[in-house]
């Protein structure tokens, strides 16, 4: 919960981050989870920055959807390091192998950071980007322009067969 300026009154008011609920039912558990092994992107990206590194020569980067029995992950942890640590945990723990995992979002202040960790569902439907976009607009529309500041974050984490967690943040600042 955070603060943020109430307009009509000129206090502060208290707010939650929580996505809209959509009209229809929710969607199953397999479904409403993002299929990491689609993130073709992201394994080419890794995969590239192994082949940089000399001393990785020969490793090769394998997507989730290589593995049959990994099942998704909830994303039930309040920041993005607490999400990638959950599936990469996950993973390493399944199959005894080093995982990295990420998670990321968009955080406006004038909405006290939300969308936030459920910025992918933040209009009630996992990655409905489009309808993400019209409800955080709406949301933001009368909202001066050099007020609405945004940030995109990704944290990065590394779980490896002994225990040890590595994790990275990065933000990009920025307006809506």
């Amino acid at each position: 919960m955070s603060q943020v300026p109430n307009r009509s009154h000129g206090t502060l008011a208290r707010v939650e981050c929580v996505p809209q609920q959509p009209d229809q039912p929710a969607p199953s558990a397999s479904s409403d989870q993002p299929d990491l092994s689609t993130t073709a992107g992201k394994i080419a990206d890794l995969q590239g920055l192994v082949d940089a590194e000399p001393a990785l020569d020969g490793l090769r980067v394998r997507g989730v959807g290589e593995f049959s029995e990994l099942d998704d992950v909830a994303e039930t942890g309040v920041t993005f390091v607490e999400n990638a640590t959950l599936k990469a945990k996950y993973v390493t723990e399944r199959l005894g192998l080093p995982a990295v995992a990420d998670d990321s979002g968009l955080a406006v202040d004038v909405l006290g950071g939300c969308p936030g960790v459920f910025s992918a569902r933040w209009a009630g439907t996992h990655g409905d980007d489009q309808a993400n976009i019209d409800l955080l607009l709406a949301q933001t529309a009368d909202v001066p322009v050099d007020k609405l500041i945004a940030r995109f974050e990704c944290s990065v984490v590394l779980a490896m067969p002994d225990g040890a967690l590595h994790s990275a943040t990065g933000t990009v600042e920025g307006r809506l």
